[in-house]
């Protein structure tokens, strides 16, 4: 996902004002054709003039450069069971509707239907019907990849997140990080949490855009600031566990509040519990990571030169440790431990004084 500031796009340049909204009618106008664009082409009956049937190998996942960076196809996970089921249903009854793609330099590039072209190659297939476009601009084809797959509903909130989030660094050439900020910033003011009149023209211009986008591809703002963003943060292996349909959605969230210690066994038991069930899970290991904080501080209490020899003891042993210098994490960790005694030191060096 893109995470440095864009180039592609100079939709945020300009003047406010009018032009703003000038700005968001074309781009509402846009979508709006966009829309109606995938409309004519799945009711269409197909036929020579409607389709072209092109090598499976010919299609990449939409792929939009800006530098180094990069946005991808919004579709990732398939079901591999429904999978399989399309597969069988396209080998025996055919594909009723034809795939979307851009006519790129490059090749060409998928814009609706990665789901159908998965399973033709599970069906062992080695040609698709697709409808070919020509000249579409990457954020053409992003609007195009981003609205068909909320119409019909098929990515999750996590997909959703990254092509929103995408999609508006691309419009108002911000990066990822300031694509959250103002969308934070805009239900703050939403819900009165903020004075909107206190914020300059330029935030103002920008957020009628970032309306637009979410307006016209249904997407609510309290949904998105409250909801999807928060995939966005989820720790690199419960991200992983999702994208790969390990867990749900909501199981995700609830594992990524927990200590990480304890995010293994919630992973490997996630994906079986429910979310009442995990709720009682995570609720009896908390409890526990208190039992234990009060046994620490009871036996610091009654022997503290105890705790200190083993505390030593323990950062010796772990200085050895081979995995503490090929292991990037957990010589993070190591490093930290040695931070925070440092700077306790520190504090009790200043009381004294």
């Amino acid at each position: 996902m893109v995470r440095e500031k864009r180039k592609i796009s100079t939709l945020a340049a300009g003047a406010a004002g009018s032009q703003t909204q000038t700005l968001l009618q074309e781009k509402d106008t846009e979508i709006e054709v966009l829309k109606a664009q995938l409309e004519e082409l799945a009711n269409s009956n197909g036929g020579g003039d409607g389709w072209n049937e092109i090598p499976i190998d010919a299609i990449k996942p939409l792929s939009i450069r800006s530098g180094s960076q990069s946005v991808y196809q919004p579709r990732k996970y398939f079901d591999p069971v429904a999978l399989q089921e399309l597969a069988e249903s396209i080998k025996e009854d055919g594909l009723k509707e034809p795939i979307v793609v851009r006519d790129t330099p490059e090749g060409y590039e998928m814009m609706d239907g990665a789901r159908r072209h998965e399973a033709h190659k599970v069906a062992g297939l080695v040609k698709i019907k697709a409808y070919i476009r020509q000249n579409i601009s990457d954020e053409e084809a992003l609007v195009y990849a981003l609205t068909t797959d909320a119409l019909k509903e098929k990515i999750s909130p996590l997909e959703q997140a990254i092509s929103v989030v995408d999609l508006l660094c691309l419009k108002l050439n911000l990066s990822e990080t300031e694509v959250k900020r103002l969308l934070f910033a805009m239900q703050n003011d939403a819900i009165g949490k903020t004075n909107s009149d206190d914020r300059d023209e330029t935030h103002h211009h920008k957020a009628q855009i970032a309306h637009g986008v979410l307006n016209s591809i249904g997407v609510a703002l309290g949904t998105m600031v409250n909801s999807r963003l928060k995939f966005l943060d989820l720790a690199p292996k419960i991200r992983q566990a999702l994208e790969s349909g390990k867990i749900s959605p909501t199981n995700a969230l609830l594992i990524n509040k927990v200590n990480d210690r304890h995010h293994n066994r919630l992973l490997k038991e996630g994906s079986l519990l429910s979310k009442k069930d995990l709720q009682g899970l995570i609720a009896r290991l908390t409890k526990e990571d208190k039992s234990t904080g009060i046994e620490l501080e009871n036996a610091f209490t009654q022997n503290p030169n105890s705790i200190y020899e083993q505390s030593i003891t323990r950062m010796q042993e772990l200085s050895q440790s081979p995995l503490i210098q090929e292991d990037a994490r957990a010589r993070r960790m190591f490093l930290d431990i040695y931070e925070r005694l440092n700077k306790l030191g520190k504090y009790v060096e200043s009381k004294r004084s």
